[in-house]
C-alpha cells in the first residue's frame, strides 16, 4: 500500500500544473485557517447571561412574529416556489 507521499509524488508527476496549483493554494488556504476557540461554549454562555441580565429583548411583544419579519429565506434548490 502506497503512502500519503508517494501517492502525492506520484499524482505530481501525472498532473497538469494548473491543477498542481489550485491544490496548494487550497492547501496553504486550509493551513491558514484559525484553530477554534476551545473557550467557545462558555464565552457564548456568558454573552447569553450578559443579554438576560440587561433584558435586551424586552421591547419584542411577540417572537415569533419577529423573527419572521427579521428573517430572510434563500430559495431552495430545485423548489420554483
Amino acid at each position: 500500500m502506497l503512502t500519503i507521499k508517494q501517492q502525492l509524488l506520484e499524482a505530481i508527476d501525472r498532473a497538469p500544473i494548473a491543477d498542481l496549483e489550485s491544490t496548494l493554494t487550497f492547501l496553504e488556504n486550509r493551513l491558514a485557517l484559525p484553530q477554534p476557540d476551545r473557550n467557545y461554549p462558555a464565552r457564548a454562555v456568558s454573552i447569553l447571561k450578559q443579554l438576560v441580565q440587561a433584558n435586551a429583548c424586552a421591547t419584542i411583544e411577540d417572537p415569533i412574529a419577529w423573527q419572521k419579519e427579521i428573517r430572510i429565506d434563500r430559495p431552495l434548490p430545485g423548489r420554483d416556489d
